[in-house]
Formats: structure tokens, sequence, C-alpha cells
């Protein structure tokens, strides 16, 4: 008797009732024999061993080394017997007695009762052999799509030995309670938001473990004690699912540690649900069937399905080398059982491999992921797309959630209104992957990076009007909360004289008092009509939260413009002490969130910043999916693109929802794109989508993974179009019916033009040529224009030299200083391949006139 199996195998034939029980970590085989019962241990152990063949210490041996447990009992009465335990549910902990069919059974049927449990939310789990399977990065990929549906998310990372979630998802947390270790140690469950969709729906995380270095030796305790009593992981998932079915999620993912992990079965125990299994060909391992049955007994309805992933790039749709077709008509064969097992039986049919074909759905290799970890759904290739969708159909997932009528979509408006600050544009709100997260109601809070025209001050606006934050202070050209240059707010910042931090406190004071923007307005005027300015400070906010329920959340934009240049960063820096008492101090992050919108330059060079936005950051980027989703939206709500492009702004209307969460593929956009646009410029012998993707992008060249697009610059594109449509009908199309090729260069031309004018206006606060206002002003724009016919790439100080010659009223330190700052706001870059040199980037090269220099 080699093997444990061998040696219960060989009880059961030589005895008349026995066993098996597993209560972690032991397997105990219990005798029952009236007559063996009443013996002492040794006694016992002893006939056994007769009636087994085996001699006392033979069977003291195989016991000892196997790690089993004998049990004598009296078959009648054994539940009230000093083994009781051993009868009081099935609870598992290990792998090892569901390679057992009686323990295997008796779990599939303790667990049958809870799958069917009436619940609004369903468990999928995903689970692989050995890592290296794609098995996260289809979780991953299956939650953003259906987000993308409008389904609400939560993403469990379960893998607790190698947990990956946060880290693909880049959506850390520094708090427990906001982990799988705080659920443990009982806390109620804080998942950390990752994005949002418009019609609603929403993706969340709880991580495994907190991303705070000091918890390595927490974590490592955290391990040890759910491995010694998995029963701990299991009544923690338990009331998870208790939780969720209060917040609303549609579905909760699970993705598993591989393996004979001890952490799997105690989570399915706790909420059975369809299993996911991610395979490969070089994956099988031993007793591979019993380990599937026993996974794909857990949700009888939708058992679960198997995902091949392929790391061949030649591998083909529906085709598989002979190793694959092997497993694949193995694993099926298990899933028939499965899907036989929830039947009816009266009406149930047999199956075999071949009817369930579809549920071996292959995962390519993807250049979509060699960039980054979890691209958007659109961006991945047909294949994996078409995969996606037949994961969602095996699993009975509809296409499209049935209640979005509950769920607002704001909708498309006629006639461009574009303001300085985006805060008046219009149309439909492409929601990029920054914004879709910001978007997330209970975030903690969060500080929004974005240089100009990414469309902070937009994303501001669209939280406003959902009504998820308060604006405590705004762009000039918005009129919600306190706005940016208004006569209230330079009379405010004159009092405090220079304390910009009682400037801040004495917002918020005011803020919480109010009952709404109103009054929030009122309070500040009243304050400053005194004769005496009474302002506020921490400690008095702190005196009018203990009276105050709930929380708030506060809404900051406009920092840019609020003072001179010269103030500009001490402003800044009291902004960021502020925040940092709001988000450190228990006075106030219990009670106060703030989502603040800043340039992604201005608190370059405070002291510790990195630590305090530390997985608190959103870095607002349009990448080309993003952008080009962006135009196609603004093209449908244009008079003249819908009188000139009717069918096409048809087209658009008719996958509006997919524009709005950026779903649609490259090959789709660019087809409805190139039936407005030329498929070449023929002036210069350029595509229109690689002059797309480079003329207006912010960095050198096509595909340059630092390269970000600008919402302003195609809006300001799309608008001059339509005016040359409008003013100049034979000038605007082609022969072909297409926008004319020389009308879009003259656009583009204009758009860089006219960015480069509203950069201007930052410029303004940014550069300190001089203290007087008017005259800076006068200096910045003749700064920008002094640029006009240098080349780039260029060495730093030979720039400077070259500008000082064509103004000769600035001085060359202020020159090299203004410079360095336009570089920290994205104008100019170091050079990739010269650390000597700096470039403008191919949109703002334009905007200044400069010429590229080879």
């Amino acid at each position: 008797m080699n093997t444990i199996s061998e040696f219960i195998a060989h009880i059961r034939k030589n005895l008349t009732q026995v066993d098996l029980k597993y209560v972690h970590p032991v397997m105990y085989i219990v005798v029952m024999d009236p007559a063996l019962a009443k013996l002492d241990v040794d006694a016992a152990e002893e006939e056994l061993a007769s009636r087994l063949g085996l001699s006392a210490e033979e069977l003291a041996s195989i016991v000892a080394s196997f790690g089993l447990s004998l049990v004598f009992a009296a078959e009648q009465g054994k539940e009230n017997s000093a083994y009781a335990f051993l009868y009081r549910g099935t609870s598992l902990g290990n792998w090892l007695p569901l390679f057992d069919k009686g323990l295997r059974d008796e779990w599939v049927n303790s667990i049958s009762s809870s799958a069917s449990a009436t619940s609004q939310t369903r468990a999928l789990h995903f689970y692989g052999f050995k890592g290296g399977q794609a098995r996260s990065t289809v979780l991953l990929m299956l939650a953003k799509d259906l987000v993308m549906s409008g389904y609400r998310v939560l993403a469990v990372d379960v893998d607790i030995e190698a947990p990956s979630l946060s880290s693909l998802l880049n959506a850390r947390t520094s708090s427990v309670r906001s982990s799988l270790v705080g659920l443990i140690r009982g806390d109620y469950p804080e998942p950390v938001g990752v994005s949002v969709s418009q019609n609603g729906g929403k993706l969340d995380l709880l991580p495994a473990a907190p991303s705070v270095e000091s918890f390595e030796m927490d974590y490592a305790a955290f391990l040890l004690q759910v491995t010694g009593d998995p029963s701990l992981l299991q009544s923690s998932i338990e009331r998870l699912r208790k939780w969720t079915a209060s917040q609303s999620y549609d579905f909760v993912l699970f993705d598993h540690r591989t393996g004979l992990s001890t952490s799997v079965l105690p989570v399915i125990s706790a909420w059975p649900g369809s299993v996911v299994i991610a395979t490969r060909p070089d994956s099988a391992a031993l007793n591979l069937e019993h380990v599937v049955s026993t996974l794909l007994a857990a949700y009888p309805e939708y058992p679960g399905l198997f995902v091949n992933f392929s790391l061949d790039p030649e591998a083909k749709v529906g085709r598989y080398n002979e190793q694959e077709e092997s497993l694949r008509a193995l694993l099926l064969t298990v899933l028939a059982d499965a899907i036989e097992r929830g039947q009816d039986v009266a009406n149930g049919i047999d199956l075999n491999a071949d009817d369930l074909a579809a549920y071996f759905v292959s995962w390519y290799h993807d250049r979509a992921f060699l960039s980054v970890d979890v691209p958007e759904v659109a961006r991945i290739s047909k294949d994996n797309q078409e995969s996606l969708r037949l994961i969602r159909e095996l699993l009975g997932i509809s296409p499209v959630i049935h209640n979005l009528d509950q769920r607002a979509v704001p909708a498309v408006v006629d006639g461009a209104v574009i303001s300085p600050s985006g805060a008046l544009d219009e149309g439909l709100f492409v929601e990029t992957q920054g914004a879709a997260r910001v978007l997330q109601p209970n975030l903690p809070s969060f500080y929004v990076f974005g240089r100009k025209g990414t469309g902070k001050t937009r994303l501001f606006r669209e939280l406003c009007s959902r009504g998820l934050g308060f604006p405590l202070h705004s762009a000039s050209d918005l009129a919600r909360g306190l706005q940016s240059q208004s006569a209230t707010a330079k009379s405010l910042l004159s009092r405090v004289n220079g304390d910009f931090e009682t400037f801040w406190w004495t917002l918020l004071y005011s803020a919480i008092s109010a009952g709404g923007e109103k009054e929030y307005l009122q309070d500040l005027k009243r304050r400053l009509d005194q004769d005496v300015y009474i302002g506020a400070d921490s400690g008095a906010v702190a005196q009018l939260l203990k009276s105050r329920g709930g929380y708030f959340t506060f809404l900051i934009d406009g920092v840019e413009t609020a003072v001179e240049s010269a103030k500009t960063g001490a402003l800044v820096e009291a902004l960021f002490r502020f925040l940092s008492t709001l988000q450190n101090d228990p006075d106030f992050s219990s009670k106060v969130r703030f989502r603040l919108f800043i340039r992604s330059d201005l608190p370059i060079g405070i002291q510790n910043v990195e630590q305090q936005v530390h997985a608190r950051r959103v870095d607002l980027r349009w990448d080309e999916a993003s952008i080009f989703h962006y135009v196609l939206a603004e093209i449908s709500r244009s008079d003249w693109f819908r009188s000139k492009f009717t069918v096409t702004c048809e087209r658009i209307e008719k996958r509006r929802a997919s524009i709005q969460s950026v779903s649609l593929s490259a090959l789709e956009y660019e087809e409805l794109l190139l039936e407005v646009f030329p498929q070449k410029l023929r002036r210069n012998n350029l595509l229109t989508m690689t002059f797309f993707r480079t003329y207006f992008s912010d960095a050198a060249g096509e595909g340059d993974s630092r390269s970000s697009f600008y919402p302003r610059v195609f809006g300001s594109f799309l608008t001059k179009l339509a005016e040359i449509g409008s003013d100049e009908p034979g000038r605007a199309l082609d022969t072909d019916g297409k926008v004319s090729h020389l009308a879009v260069l003259e656009a583009f031309t204009f758009a860089a033009k006219d960015f480069i004018n509203e950069v201007k206006q930052e410029l303004n606060f940014a550069l300190a040529l001089s203290p007087d206002l008017d005259e800076n002003r006068k200096l910045v724009n003749a700064l920008t224009q002094g640029f006009s016919g240098l080349t780039t790439p260029f060495v730093l100080d030979q720039c400077v030299e070259s500008l000082g010659v064509r103004l000769p009223e600035m001085n060359k330190g202020a020159l090299r200083e203004s410079l360095r700052r336009m570089k920290d706001m994205g104008i100019f870059e170091d050079h990739p391949s010269d650390s000597n040199k700096w470039r403008a980037g191919r949109l703002f090269k334009e905007g200044l006139g400069m010429k590229y220099f080879r």
C-alpha cells in the first residue's frame, strides 16, 4: 500500500462500515464496530491490524506516514460520542478529502443548496492549475467588459500567496479595511474604487492586502493564520456575501491561487459560483479530473468553462495541436458530467465532449498587453474580444444590463461652446480611464493631475452636475462655488495677506456651514463685509465637524489662475499642507473627502508630495482610443457635419453608448473616421490616421508611448472645419465628398495656434517675467512668438541665446527659468536619445511655429 487511496480502499474491502471524515488539518478514518469501540486504543489498533493482515507496527507506521487518525466508534450513538464534531457539517480547508468520491459528493451536496440560495449578486471564480495562464488577465478584461455594459462588479483578490490585481489595476490602498486582511479581521469592507461607466457600471476592488511596506510582517502572519485555520477565510467570505447584498453589486469576481492551494475551497464553499478554469496543454496535473469535477460542481446552473491560453502569436481560432486536443477532450468530458448533474433528471440529455466544444474558449497572444497590463477592451484583438463575448454567453450573462433606464446618461447637445478652461465645453462626455475612476462616487480623497487641455475642468463640472461633490473653488469661467479671479476670491486673498492656509480653511469652514452654493458665497461675503476680517483655522473646522453628521466631498479647481505667478508656488504649497491635514488627521479624514484638479507641474518641488498623493493620484490622459471616440462624438453633434455626412452621423449615433464608454475597436472608429476624412493627405503624402496620431500628439512620433492627446485641440479643429465648410463650401469638400486635405491642414494649423493661445493664459500665471501682471502678459506673449522659426530639438543654452537676441528686454536667467517651467508643463520634453537636448512635442512645435531639425 503505497498511497492513502490504496490504504482506504483496503480498509473498506475488509471492514463492513467505515466513515471518512475531514476536519482540517486531519483526515479521520472512523471504524464503526461495537466490539472495537469497547477496547482501549492499543488493543483496538492491534485487532484492526490483524483484520487487515498487518502487524500493529505496520499499521501504526502507515497511519503516521500518511498523517491519518484512526477513530473507533459504535455505529449507534456515534453522533453523541467524543467524536461527534466529525459529523457537524462539511468544512473543507484542503483538497485532500475531495479525492475520495464519498467526501466529494458530500461536499457537492452541501454547497449546492448554498449555490441555489436567492441572491442578486453572482460569484464568478477564476482558477488555474499554475501561473502564466492568463487567469487574472481574463478576469480583469471580463470585469471591464461587464462594467461597460452597465454591471456593477467587485473583484476580490484571494490569490493570497501571490496577489496581483491591485498592481495590474494600479489601484493600491493604504487602508487595511480596504483589503482581504481587513475582512478576515472583522472589518467592514471598504473596496477600492477603480472605474465607472457612463451607464452606471462600476468596478471596485478588494485587494489581498494594503500596499504598505511596513505591513509585510502582518501579511505573513495573516497567511499563517488562514493556512492554519481555513475556516476563517470561509466565514469571512460568507460575511462578504451578506454585505454585498446591500451594495447592489451584480457580480463578484474571485481571483484564486493556483494548484491545490488551501485558500481555494473555503472561498468557493462560502460562495459557490461558476468557475472559469484557465489552462494550457502543459498544465495537466495529478488527478486532474477530480480537481475539475470538484470545481465545476459548485454551481450546477452554469458550472463554468475553460480558457485555453496560447503563447503562439500564430495560433488560429478553432485550431488545436495534438496535446491541446487531448486536454480539451478530457476537460469537456468532465464538464459534460457537471452539466448533466444540474439537469432535470426526467428531461436530461446525454452530453459528450463534442457537444460542448464552445466551452473550451481560446485566449490568444495579444500585443495590446505588451504596453499596458490591462488595456481597454476596444484595444485587444478581435479574437480575444470574441472570446470575451463567448465567455459571457456561456456564463449566462446578458449582453446589456436591463435596468439602464434608471441610470442617467447625459444627452448629446447641439452647438459648440468652448471656453478657456473647458468648463463650458459641451457634447457627449467621453469617459477616459482616468475620468471613469474619478466619477466613482465612494472614492477616498483624490488628486487629479492633468496638463492644459486634458479635461480637468470639464470633469470637475461633470462631478458637480452629478452631485458627486461640493465645488469649493472653481475655474474663473465656471459659475460654481468660489470662482477663481472673482471679486470675492480676490478680496478674500487680499484679506489673508499671504496666509494661504487660512484662505483654504476659511473656504472649508464656510462650505460646511452653508446649506448650498448660494449660502456658501453669502457666508464668504459676510466675512469680508465685517470691519474686522474673521478667518478660520483647522481647530474651528474640527469643532464644526463634530456637530455635522455624514461626510462631505469637496471639489477644488482653478488653482492655476487664482493668484499672480509670483504667489502661485506659495498658494499651492499651502493647499497641499491643507489637504495633507484633511487626509491624515482623524478629526477630518473620517468626514471630509476631496477631489483636487490641478495642472501636473504645479506640485513639483513640494516636500513629500509623492508620499502625499501615493495611491490617491489620477492622471488624466487621452490615449488614441479615447481621443478618437471623442472626435466621433463631436462630429455627430456638429450641424455642418450632420448635413454633409448624414449617414455616417446616424451610424455614430447608433453607437453612442459605445462611444461614451470608449469601447469601439480601432477598426470600428477608423472606419467611421475615414467615411468623413480622406484616406491620405495628398499634400504631404501622409495617411490621415497617421497625421492625426502624430500631429495632434504632444510627443514626437506615432506609437510613442509617452504621447497624449488634447480634446480641446480636436474640438477646435472640427469647429474650424465646419466654419470653412459654411463660409466656402467648395473648399471644404473634395471631389469624392470627403473633407478636403487642404481644409484638414488649414484647420489643424488654426487649432494648434489656438491651443497655444489658450496655454498662454496659464503661462501668464506660471511665468514670472515681471511683477506687474499686465507687463507679464505682454512678455509672455512676446516669448511665445519668439520661438517662431527656431529649431527643435535644441540645446537649452543655445535656445536661450537665440531668444535673448530676439527678446533683448528679457534677461537670460528669466528666459532659462521660463523654459524650465514650460518643460514642467509638458510643452518641452527631454530628447529620448540625446540627454543634452530638449524637444517640443509635435503639437507644441506647430503651435509655437518651431521647425524640426533632423
